[in-house]
């Protein structure tokens, strides 16, 4: 007797209907994916000059001001063909080149198109119009990139979910209308921008006037917040900036950052890190070496000039206060003084509801004469002042440490 064959299971079977479906589903990916690479290269190639005023109504729509593409060609080269666009023009409210790009290479893949971006766009030679207006509202390409600009957020959401921007030969015009200072212009600026999901590098190149000193470097890594949905909100994200000027004249910089002292000659080496945390800075570390400084460190006191200086110096903010702090600060004066290199740190805080204002000074060493013969361009008040110039003190203080409580001007403590 032939023994009768058995059934499928039920687990048999829906196994076998998955194995179908997901063949056809593959099936079904390579062929939209054929169907889209034909359309790319056999259709949109071919004719990409005809695109053009549709891609520059499109981007016009979305950006809220005017663009326009002098021309646009398309390169099939590989799997995925790239674009190059040329004279591409942003213009502002007034109708004036806010941005100007020469030329623009966008690269492909498939998965930048399956995200629907780019995996690289290089601009050559562009010419970037950067504004801080009265108010200080940021305006760059002619479109307010402040955490209130509506159109200036799309393009900078849409700027930092690119994976990879490279700019090469452009340049910047910095005008501040809040500083009335001059137009900063840059050039040869080298740009790289990486984005991969939250995290954001960059590094900028750049040459400076002759006035300022030398070529710069900036570079920066930042990490948007994790439910943050928008890339282009600067203003959130936590990092790092540092930036090498390896000469700089700090009297044409402090027309457009503030510094916190009357810094009125002084060039050299200057290298700093920032801290932020989002999108305002958290503390500072600079690294300075410099001659020929002058220097103004309060009201009432004469100008500090010294031949050279260096040291390390830090900065941090605190609940209404500052911290500040000087390592292995050492510098020679016009007239001849000498002082060694000491560590020097002091913070105040401002009285906040019951708790009055309080203060700190340390010092690893102090001398004495040397204190008494800057007091006439030391922030000291009026008394302390008098008394050094009275007395004439000498000698080391190894080590020192003032506490107080009150305002400098009345203690309490």
């Amino acid at each position: 007797m032939i023994p009768r064959p058995l059934a499928p299971s039920a687990l048999l079977k829906n196994l076998s209907a998955l194995a179908r479906g997901s063949l056809w589903l593959l099936l079904g990916a390579w062929l939209l994916f054929l169907l889209a690479w034909g359309t790319l290269h056999w259709v949109i190639v071919p004719r990409i000059g005809e695109f053009r005023p549709l891609l520059e109504a499109r981007a016009t729509r979305l950006l809220g001001i005017e663009l326009r593409i002098g021309a646009i060609a398309a390169h099939s080269n590989g799997l995925v063909p790239s674009f190059e666009l040329r004279d591409v023009r942003l213009l502002d409210g007034q109708g004036r080149p806010a941005l100007t790009l020469s030329r623009v290479l966008v690269a492909l893949s498939p998965r930048s198109i399956w995200n629907r971006g780019f995996d690289q766009l290089v601009v050559e030679q562009p010419q970037l119009q950067v504004r801080r207006d009265p108010s200080g509202k940021l305006h760059v390409a002619g479109l307010e990139v402040s955490s209130a600009g509506a159109s200036g957020q799309v393009l900078a959401d849409w700027f930092f979910s690119q994976r990879e921007w490279v700019v090469q030969g452009g340049s910047i015009d910095w005008t501040d209308e809040l500083r009335a200072a001059p137009t900063l212009s840059l050039r040869q600026v080298q740009l790289v921008v990486r984005n991969v999901g939250r995290r954001h590098e960059l590094r900028l190149d750049a040459t400076p006037p002759p006035a300022w000193g030398e070529r710069f470097s900036v570079t920066g890594r930042f990490l948007q917040p994790l439910l943050s949905v928008q890339g282009g909100r600067w203003w959130t994200w936590d990092g790092q900036i540092y930036s090498a000027f390896e000469r700089v004249d700090l009297s044409e910089l402090r027309r457009y950052v503030t510094l916190g002292i009357d810094l009125q000659q002084g060039t050299g080496t200057v290298r700093a890190w920032a801290d932020v945390v989002q999108g305002q800075w958290q503390g500072a570390v600079a690294d300075l070496a410099l001659i020929q400084v002058q220097v103004g460190l309060g009201a009432g006191s004469q100008p500090l000039a010294l031949r050279a200086v260096q040291s390390r110096l830090t900065g941090r903010p605190l609940a209404g206060g500052l911290a500040l702090a000087a390592q292995a600060l050492s510098f020679d004066t016009q007239d001849g003084l000498h002082w060694p290199a000491s560590d020097i740190s002091f913070q105040h805080q401002a009285a906040q509801g019951t708790q009055a204002a309080r203060g700190e000074f340390k010092a690893d060493q102090l001398d004495l004469a040397a204190l008494t013969h800057m007091a006439n361009r030391l922030p000291l008040n009026v008394e302390l002042r008098a008394a050094l110039l009275a007395h004439a003190p000498k000698g080391l203080v190894r080590p020192l440490q003032l506490d107080w409580q009150g305002e400098l001007g009345a203690l309490r403590s």
